[in-house]
C-alpha cells in the first residue's frame, strides 16, 4: 500500500527481463552459484547475480531488448497516470474530518497526518524543553510534511 503522496518507483527494462525470466535465470545461476560459492563469500552472491543478469540481458537480440524497453515505458507511463490522478484532499483537517469515504487508505493516512500535525503544535516545543533541560544542549526539531490547508505543498515546521 502507498499513500498519495509516495510517488510509485520506475521500473527498467532490465528488471521486467528478470521478472519475465526469472525461473529459468534463478536455475541457471543456482548451477552456476554453486560451482564457486566455496571460493567465494556469500555477501559476493548478490554482486553476482547483477552481473550474470547483466550478461544475459546483453546477449538478448536488440527486438527483444527494445520489447522490454518499450513494455517497461508502457507500465511506467500508465503508474504515474495514475499517481497523478489520485484524489488529493486539500482542505482543513476539520473539512476531512466531515469527509465521507472512510475506507480508503489514502483517506485514512492523510487524516492521522492532519492530526498528528495539529498535535505536534503542543507536543514537539515541550518535548524540545524537556530535552534542552536533560542535555543541557540547544535542540532543533524539524518536521517536513505535505499539508493539506496548504493544497498538498510541502512544508517544514521547526
Amino acid at each position: 500500500m502507498s499513500s498519495s503522496a509516495t510517488r510509485p518507483r520506475k521500473k527498467s527494462a532490465m528488471k521486467m527481463y528478470i521478472d519475465a525470466n526469472k525461473t529459468q535465470l534463478n536455475l541457471e545461476f543456482n548451477k552456476r552459484w554453486d560451482t564457486v560459492k566455496d571460493t567465494m563469500r556469500s555477501r559476493d552472491r548478490i554482486g553476482a547475480w547483477t552481473e550474470f543478469v547483466k550478461d544475459h540481458w546483453e546477449k538478448e537480440s536488440p527486438a527483444v531488448r527494445e520489447e522490454f524497453t518499450k513494455q517497461a515505458d508502457e507500465e511506467n507511463t500508465n503508474l504515474f497516470k495514475e499517481w497523478k490522478q489520485k484524489a488529493a484532499f486539500a482542505g482543513t483537517p476539520e473539512d476531512l474530518d466531515k469527509y465521507d469515504n472512510q475506507h480508503s487508505y489514502d483517506l485514512i493516512h492523510t487524516k492521522l497526518a492532519f492530526r498528528a500535525w495539529k498535535m505536534s503544535e503542543n507536543i514537539l516545543p515541550t518535548f524540545a524543553d524537556a530535552m534542552v533541560e536533560w542535555l543541557g544542549a540547544n535542540i532543533v526539531i524539524l518536521a517536513v510534511a505535505p499539508l493539506g490547508s496548504s493544497n498538498g505543498e510541502i512544508v517544514i515546521r521547526s
